[in-house]
């Protein structure tokens, strides 16, 4: 444990140590300014940033540059809301091929309209300076392209994982939606699902290909049933 360091959501501007934020619920980490030093990303979804258990998320640089703190009211596209919890989940990768790490952050319990927790995907992009809110992009069943649609209780984003799934060089972005109903045959309420949206070049994250993997997927193992909550987690 040499060089080990204790961090607390006190250490970053304007943060501060509430009861019930869960600082440290989930990590990743990921180099956003291209100097080959990979910095900490902790989400605190429970806590209150413009309402209660909006949610926080922090990168800690250790240094230079400033370490960050990213609320809804840092991006363009978001607002808070009551029980949010933005940085429920975390993700990194090079969705773009700009060769550093863009940053997902899933906000599970977003109401998207009158659908209360259709739930929602937020990913920054970064430049040489590092991670930046313009040109971030806003992820729901309701995006072009995305399969499924919007339904209450969703949870689109409870679960992310960022990895090359194949198509081209680029990071993908695997998304879980546990408590999707699923109907092939028959319906199965909150069987659960994942969503595949692939990277490119130039562009990041696009829904060109997107794919929908649940039980009821031809060639998935595993029984179809209600309440099974596949893509509950994901690595």
């Amino acid at each position: 444990f040499f060089g080990s360091r204790r961090i607390v959501a006190s250490d970053f501007p304007s943060g501060a140590i509430g009861t019930g934020d869960q600082f440290g619920r989930v990590l990743t980490m990921g180099d956003f300014n291209g100097d080959g030093t990979k910095y900490l990303v902790v989400g605190a979804p429970f806590t209150d940033a413009g309402g209660v258990d909006t949610g926080v998320v922090y990168v800690r640089t250790f240094g230079s540059p400033p370490d960050v703190r990213i609320t809804q009211s840092t991006l363009p596209n978001d607002v808070p809301e009551a029980g949010d919890r933005f940085g429920w989940s975390l993700a990194t990768g090079d969705f773009n091929l700009n060769g550093l790490a863009e940053l997902a952050i899933g906000v599970p319990y977003e109401d998207i309209g009158s659908v209360v927790n259709a739930g929602l995907v937020q990913v920054m992009p970064s430049i040489t300076g590092g991670l930046i809110a313009i040109g971030t992009q806003a992820w729901t069943q309701n995006s072009a392209g995305v399969p499924g649609s919007v339904t209450s209780s969703n949870h689109f984003g409870a679960s992310l994982s960022a990895w090359n799934f194949g198509k081209d060089p680029a990071t993908d972005l695997a998304i879980g939606v546990p408590y999707a109903d699923i109907t092939t045959t028959v319906a199965r309420q909150n069987a659960g699902a994942v969503i595949d949206l692939y990277g490119s070049a130039g562009i990041g994250l696009t829904s060109t290909n997107s794919q929908l993997w649940s039980q009821g997927t031809t060639g998935i193992l595993g029984d179809f049933e209600s309440n099974d909550l596949f893509g509950f987690a994901l690595y």
